[in-house]
């Protein structure tokens, strides 16, 4: 054996064996002797990927496999170099042109995935089950790629065919609770994930799913120990302690939500998730000044709601323009929370035009939900009011409303701004003489908000309410042409707009309802509002108050018991009694 293949020998002994330094030596030794030795410059290769040095592993190993192109191996190495650089498409070229074993097409589909192409992996997937059909690992591989693109269905056979390949497999048992709990066989997905922990009930992941699923259908009683017991078992894992701030936060426990989330944070500042459920407790908890600023993690969030794409301007920081510039300001979020934050657009108008020259030709533009516009152009501040569907004008500088309160300081106890902060419109005209009081009534949110099988109250628990014949009930909720009571005028049934809903409200003498986007409007125009809510309700009502310090003329009848709304509805009753005393009407 030459000097060149003793080294070279030796140093692969010591790279296998775990001693860097002495391996870096000896090829390096090598190298001295023949810089062009492939083996060497290789051995460099993954020293330094191994150390973390991507970029210097991809120069050392691109050069090995000049000198030695047949190298299979270091083609290899080269390809998983370049994935670790955050170069996919490199590495999926250079995976590409190795075999086809079950390691290179794996390697492949993660690339592929990385790229967003995620139907050439799936097709690739296909592929290697017929050249692997006995792969599980290829069929874990498929599994996972259908659950992530959300295609449940096709994803069911492949977790079904793990668990009978290998019954004693508590990650396919789990892949596949989750799966059915999609699916919405919640009987079946029970079985599954309570299988999983059954075989490995210390791994956190496998109580965190069944305790996911389990939030996620709002059995938060349930779903308390298992989510404890996830986060006793991995307390370095944040997702494990999200998901119990969010179980405790839904049972009311707010101390307890905050001291998780504040863990969860702790462990990655960086996750943007961890830092909104924080947020959410925060402001539920009133801490506000902290839960604003939290709640910007929000864009980072790449699965949030109201994303959409860059707009044009530098964020606004919340301080003067300079003479000439444009601030947009847009919603961002649901039709009630741009009501409720337009409260603040005269304040953050008056703020962008508090430069030099008071604010000479500063324009603000309000950007809004199309059923807005109208409305919002009674608003104080904005030049120019247009709907979301028309193309925005240059800016130098945007905000979502949503991000107002951070960037002007809000507290509880400091919320600016005039109230009203929409003027009340011209009522509709009623039937004359009116002698009953007319009272607004609203029951049930957006279906598609996840908030909604909190917030809407069901019809039947109403009927105590409704029992008062001498009052005149209006219906204002949306999309109701027929209501489900004899006695409740539809009062909506012409409305195009949240406009024609503010001249309905403005004729009415009280409104009561769930938390809606007709709720908000009934506060932005400073009308008597009453509020159901739920025991824990959306973070804007926070916890055990009776009152908002966002509208103050409004009251809230909150749920005693989770999913109960009898108390509330006999707390509003025997309050609408005093209101207006049966008899005297």
């Amino acid at each position: 054996m030459s000097v060149l293949e003793t080294l070279t020998t030796r140093a692969d002994a010591m790279l296998a064996e775990g001693h860097l330094a002495e391996a870096r030596d000896l090829y390096r030794s090598a190298l001295a002797l023949t810089p062009r030795h492939a083996p060497a410059l290789a051995g460099l290769g993954r020293i330094l990927l191994a150390v973390n040095r991507p970029d210097a592993a991809v120069e050392s190993l691109t050069v090995a496999l000049r000198y030695a192109p047949d190298r299979v191996d270091i083609r290899a190495d080269l390809a998983v170099a370049q994935a670790r650089q955050g170069c996919p498409a490199a590495a999926l070229e250079t995976a590409r042109s190795l075999p086809s074993t079950e390691g290179a097409l794996g390697f492949q589909v993660d690339q592929l995935e990385i790229l967003g192409q995620r139907d050439e992996a799936l097709t690739l997937l296909a592929r290697a089950r017929v050249l692997f059909p006995t792969s599980q690992e290829m069929l874990r591989r498929q599994g996972v790629l259908f659950r992530r693109a959300g295609q449940w269905e096709d994803a069911e056979p492949c977790w079904r065919a793990l668990v009978t390949a290998s019954p004693e497999d508590a990650s396919a048992w789990s892949s596949l609770g989750t799966t059915l709990a999609a699916l919405g066989r919640d009987g079946e997905a029970n079985t599954a994930l309570s299988r999983a922990t059954e075989l490995e009930p210390e791994e956190a992941d496998w109580w965190y799913n069944r305790a996911h699923v389990l939030i996620d259908r709002n059995q938060l009683e349930d779903a308390l120990p298992l989510a404890e017991r996830a986060a006793a078992l991995a307390p370095d894992r944040p997702y494990c302690l999200t998901n119990l701030g969010v179980c405790r936060l839904g049972l009311g426990d707010a101390p307890g939500a905050l001291e998780a989330h504040e863990r969860a944070v702790a462990l990655d500042p960086d996750e943007p998730e961890a830092r909104y459920d924080l947020a959410w407790a925060q402001l539920t908890a009133g801490q506000w000044r902290e839960g604003w600023r939290n709640h910007e993690a929000r864009w980072r969030m790449p699965h949030f709601t109201s994303r959409r794409g860059p707009l044009a301007g530098r964020p606004w920081d919340g301080t003067p323009l300079e003479p000439g510039e444009t601030l947009l300001l847009h919603a961002e979020q649901g039709l009630g929370d741009a009501v409720m934050m337009a409260r603040l657009v005269p304040v953050a108008a008056a703020r962008a035009r508090a430069g030099a020259g008071a604010g000479a030709g500063v324009r603000v533009i309000l950007e809004c939900h199309g059923e807005l516009v109208r409305l919002f152009e009674g608003l104080e501040g904005p030049d120019q009011v247009l709907a979301r569907s028309e193309t925005p004008p240059e800016a130098e500088a945007q905000a979502a409303l949503m991000s107002l309160p951070h960037l002007l300081d809000l507290t509880a106890e400091t919320i600016p701004g005039p109230v009203p902060w929409l003027p009340r419109p011209t009522p509709v005209p009623t039937p004359a003489p009116i002698c009953p009081p007319r009272v607004g009534l609203v029951w049930r949110g957006a279906p598609d908000n996840r908030m909604d099988i909190l917030r809407s109250c069901p019809p039947p628990a109403l009927v105590p309410l409704l029992e008062r014949h001498d009052i005149q009930w209006v219906s204002l909720q949306w999309g109701e042409a027929r209501p489900p009571f004899p006695n409740l005028e539809p009062g909506l049934a012409e409305a195009r707009d949240m406009a024609d809903t503010g001249r309905v409200i403005a004729g009415l003498d009280l409104v009561i309802g769930v938390d809606t986007s007709v709720i908000h409007l009934a506060g932005a125009l400073d009308m008597d509002t009453w509020v159901l809510l739920a025991r824990v309700p959306d973070y804007r009502w926070m916890l055990d108050r009776t009152d908002s310090p966002w509208y103050p003329r409004t009251r809230l009848f909150r749920q005693t018991t989770r999913g109960d709304w009898s108390a509330p509805v006999a707390n509003l009753v025997q309050a609408l009694a005093r209101r207006y005393p049966p008899g005297r009407l």
